[in-house]
Parts: C-alpha cells; structure tokens; sequence
C-alpha cells in the first residue's frame, strides 16, 4: 500500500472535522448578532387610543427600523370589551402581517380578579382579533399570588396564546420572571436608577424584564443604559392624567437607538 492510500481516509476525517468546525463558528457568528438583538432591542408601545394616525406612525417606524422587535398593546375598552371592533381588527390584521406582535390588554386586580373573567376576555382577542399574545396589567407583586399567576397564564396557553407580558411595574420576587415570557419591572414617571436596575437583573439573567416610563425627556444615555438591562422598554415624555393617550414625541429616536 502507497503513502497515500495509507493516510487518506484520516486525512480526509481531518478535512471533514475541520470543515465542521468552520461551519459551526461561522453559523454562530451569525446567530449572536440575531439573539442579542431578540434579547434587547424591543419596543413595547402602549397603544391605548386607537388612533389611525398613531398605529400608521408605528407602521412607519417598522418598516424603517427592521432590527428592533415591535410590541404594540391595544385596549380597546379596558380590556376587549364586549364586541369586536371593526378599526382595531383591521390595524391589527395589517400591522401582524408587517410583522408587529399585537398583544391584547387585559387586567389582572393584582390577583383579585376572577380567572375565570380574565379568560373570557383572552378568548375575545383570539376568537375576535387571532391574536396569540397578552399583556397582563395590574400584576400583584405579592408572592402570594404566583399560583393564581401561574394559572392564567396556563388557561391562556390553552387558549392558543404563546406569549405573554406580565405587569407589576415594580421588582417583583425572582421566581415571577418565570411565568411571563417579559415581566415589567418598573412603571413610572422618570427614569430607573441604573444601579438598582442593574443589581436585580444580574440574578436574573436570561429572563427577559421590561421598562415603562413616561414624563421624562429624550435622554439618549438614559435609554441606552437601560436596553443594556431589560429587553423590552418604552419611554414616553407624554404624562398623567393619561400618559398613553398619545404616543411618544421621540419614538424615531428609540427606534434608532435600538436598530
């Protein structure tokens, strides 16, 4: 047997492993960017007046910015209300097939709410909408409660919804984060202290956490700092009595920051 007969077959194992390798890296090369992106770059926008003008803005932006993962929340009467609404279903319809994840308002009482009531309205926006997504507002930050928690968000399950946004609006025992695929974890005018922010996400990590905060002016620092730590935000300078009345002046801006 020649030389090369006799070393063929392991140089060419070799040559395979070594093409496999590449083609392993080259691949992760490719997902990270795309991961970090699904991780940190989202803007939640509560979409509460239903104005055209506002969801057209929205539409706008997403085609602009396709890196930044939109999360549009509609309420169209505290909750679903009691009939489907022609306009919502219709911006809904197109801003889904754009590629936003619309996801439907619904109270929770901070756990005093019946179950049952809360899923009759999750089965309004799917069989009304086709949405698969929720916003549980008015989450309790008692541990007490994470059964109850646990329990609507498995009925919503059921019910063909597969991604949930859980809102206590303050830092909430760690095994919360668990139960919402985003938990928001501050809802206030003015913004977070980075510190405190950063202090409790470090235990956390690979959970998804979420920002709401309105009344504050564009501050490009602030908002970058805080994308670093929570994936899923909003900062608005509209304010009380109704700071989800109108949309934020500068939400080009966040988009930007965020592509």
């Amino acid at each position: 047997m020649n030389a090369f007969h006799k070393y063929s077959k392991p140089i060419a194992v070799f040559i395979v492993l070594i093409i496999t390798l590449a083609a392993i890296i080259y691949v992760v090369h490719l997902r990270t960017p795309a991961e970090k992106s699904d991780r940190r770059d989202s803007i939640l926008i509560p979409l509460y007046s239903g104005n055209s003008a506002q969801w057209q803005e929205i539409l706008n932006l997403h085609a602009e910015y396709k890196n930044v993962g939109f999360y549009v929340i509609v309420n169209p009467d505290n909750g679903s209300g009691n009939a489907s609404n022609a306009t919502y279903a219709s911006w809904i319809d197109r801003s889904e097939a754009a590629g936003i994840t619309v996801l439907g308002y619904v109270f929770t009482s901070y756990g005093n709410r019946s179950i049952s009531s809360i899923e009759d309205e999750v089965s309004n926006y799917t069989n009304w909408y086709g949405l698969h997504s929720i916003f549980f507002d008015e989450v309790s930050d008692n541990a007490t409660e994470e059964a109850f928690y646990h329990e609507v968000v498995n009925q919503s399950h059921a019910k063909g919804i597969n991604f949930t946004v859980g809102n206590p609006g303050d830092f909430v025992p760690t095994d919360y984060l668990s139960i919402f695929n985003v938990t928001v974890i501050y809802e206030n005018p003015g913004y977070p202290v980075l510190s405190t922010l950063r202090e409790y996400a470090k235990n956390v990590a690979g959970l998804r956490l979420g920002v709401i905060v309105y009344a504050v002016t564009f501050s490009e620092s602030e908002i970058s700092g805080i994308g670093e730590i929570a994936s899923t935000d909003y900062f608005s300078d509209q304010n009380l009595p109704d700071p989800y009345q109108n949309l934020s002046s500068y939400l080009p801006q966040i988009a930007q920051i965020f592509n």
